[in-house]
């Protein structure tokens, strides 16, 4: 089973689907929240799944009533220029990625407001031509915790899932920071579901692979992370505990439009699709707005 935030009558409900049917958290335990903050904070996620087995309530996925499976207390850590090839395309030298690792990732943050869901609309300013794709494994927090350390950090995970870090990129290049390019509303997504992390092995290279319109633009492998999902988990966590429902972006692979020669940017009517093996496939229409 698998873990998603539905439109249902239309209200948000936190569901569990299996196939092509779903069961709200509610219905399969009354004592859970539809936030998915709260959900996280109490749930037991084998005992969930157990009472959700045998309950009659199952019914059909409806049509486009993905929302994002975040909360709006999310807090979404992002992780800037940690695969290698990306680096490079995007400025960074070989001396400079031969010389050391920096002692810690480059992060940033995203707004939950600067999100979309799977099978509907990112957006950007009609009068920006420069909307950039980036392909990427989110990791969702289960348990809070301060200090955590790389060996413990996987204890601290509840699950996995796919995001487009959707970029102005003249904007984020006005300053040394990427916040005001990485926050246009809805110009990011989240989704479609969360996939629980014992469904999902981090040593595995799993990979990410970036469509256009149907074109191969980025195809990467998790396990060529700069800094691992652990190492992110202990930096995070070293300045701020980490909680329940907090979001990391954990980076993008190589072949993002901006490091194209020439570059190639998103335009208005263009379809995405980001596909990470095991989780499933986040899929997108791009709109001017």
């Amino acid at each position: 089973m698998k873990l998603a935030n539905l439109m249902i009558d239309s209200k948000p409900r936190l569901c569990l689907l299996r196939e092509e049917a779903y069961i709200t958290v509610s219905q399969a335990d009354p004592s859970l929240s539809d936030d998915i903050c709260s959900f996280l904070e109490k749930v037991d996620w084998k005992v969930l799944t157990q009472a959700a087995h045998n309950n009659r309530n199952w019914r059909p996925v409806p049509p486009r009533q993905w929302l994002p499976p975040l909360s709006l207390q999310s807090r979404i850590f992002c992780v800037g220029k940690n695969y290698r090839d990306h680096a490079k395309e995007m400025g960074v030298s070989e001396k400079i990625l031969e010389q050391s690792r920096s002692p810690n990732p480059d992060i940033f943050i995203r707004f939950p407001s600067s999100f979309s869901s799977h099978d509907s609309v990112v957006y950007y300013p009609k009068a920006e031509g420069t909307f950039d794709y980036e392909g990427e494994l989110a990791v969702i927090i289960g348990k809070e915790g301060k200090n955590i350390t790389p060996d413990n950090a996987e204890d601290h995970i509840f699950g996995y899932s796919i995001a487009n870090d959707g970029t102005v990129r003249r904007v984020q290049k006005q300053t040394s920071q990427f916040t005001l390019g990485k926050n246009f509303d809805q110009s990011g997504a989240l989704g479609p579901m969360i996939t629980h992390k014992s469904a999902f092995d981090l040593s595995i290279p799993h990979s990410i692979i970036t469509k256009v319109n149907h074109i191969e633009k980025q195809n990467g492998i998790i396990t060529e992370m700069i800094f691992s999902v652990t190492e992110i988990i202990t930096a995070i966590s070293a300045v701020t505990k980490l909680r329940a429902g907090d979001i990391i972006l954990t980076g993008t692979p190589a072949g993002v439009g901006a490091g194209r020669i020439p570059p190639e940017f998103l335009q208005d009517g263009d379809q995405v699709t980001i596909e990470i093996s095991n989780l499933g496939m986040l899929s997108l229409s791009v709109k001017a707005s």
